[in-house]
């Protein structure tokens, strides 16, 4: 069986927005770098092993950032250079929350001289906008930065799925889709991402057999691409060994993933607040 194994996850919860309201805006790019940069330093701390080949950072609500100048790409990776040799090396945000599936394909269908592949997702409430702190389709939302460091074997890449709903019925789809990948599968725990009651109660109509795990929306919100990730940090003390776990992401704009997981047995897994 192919293996897509999670070695280091960690997430860091922003309940505050990364600058105050009297900060320059100049400000927002070494600011931003700080925090990703000195995340991905914690999430290595003691690493011994390579590098990875490829680092994406993903994001759903960031790219407003960008696309107004107020971050530039070359700069901000030039910047979190000061804090981490593991810089990455691109910026995925079309795909929303199921950018980190879409990176995760991307990488593990070329060739790659290291096992090791990382995904650092980032969605921080970057200038306090109000669309971001809630919103009627996923309630309210949880800010942070999750760092994930997967170890792959060569055909790693039948561990992860993307794809794209055919209708506006977007979490009815995905749900089918998760049913289905499960269908063969009765010891996986499944991870979805963390939504209100509502949508809750529709996984739980389309999924009736699933073994998920806690859904967490009261506890932290959306955190968007996160959320699968911070399911199994929260997970990881209580999994038994080799146990299987599919995580998932579904974006508004109807791309969904899911990933074929293991937490890897020297793992380690960590949630903590920004100071």
């Amino acid at each position: 069986m192919s293996e897509l194994e999670l070695v280091r996850a960690e997430f860091t919860r922003y309940p505050q927005s990364l600058l105050s309201v009297d900060d320059r805006l100049e400000n927002l790019s070494p600011a931003l770098a700080k925090a990703v940069g000195e995340q991905i330093a914690h999430a290595l701390q003691g690493w011994q092993g390579p590098l990875p080949d490829r680092h994406f950072i993903c994001s759903t609500i960031m790219d407003l950032a960008f696309s107004r100048q107020l971050v530039d790409w070359p700069t901000l990776v030039a910047q979190i250079a000061q804090y981490t040799d593991a810089v990455p090396d691109m910026l995925i945000n079309a795909y929303e929350c199921a950018s980190w599936g879409y990176s995760l394909r991307q990488a593990l269908s070329h060739p790659r001289r290291s096992p090791y592949v990382m995904c650092t997702i980032v969605d921080l409430n970057l200038m306090d906008l109000a669309f971001w702190r809630a919103n009627p389709n996923w309630g309210n939302s949880g800010f942070g930065i999750a760092t994930l460091l997967f170890r792959a074997d060569e055909n790693a890449q039948q561990c992860v799925t993307v794809n794209v709903a055919k209708t506006s019925n977007f979490i009815a789809e995905f749900s089918i889709a998760v049913r289905n990948a499960l269908a063969d599968k009765p010891d996986y725990k499944l991870a979805l991402p963390f939504f209100p009651q509502a949508v809750t109660q529709l996984f739980q109509r389309l999924l009736p057999d699933a073994d998920m795990l806690p859904d967490l929306h009261p506890r932290f919100g959306h955190c968007f691409g996160a959320d699968p990730w911070i399911s199994l940090v929260e997970q990881a003390p209580h999994a038994s060994p080799g146990q299987r776990f599919l995580a998932t992401s579904v974006a508004l704009n109807g791309y969904w993933t899911m990933a074929d997981i293991t937490l890897a047995a020297d793992g380690i897994f960590n949630w903590r607040e920004a100071k």
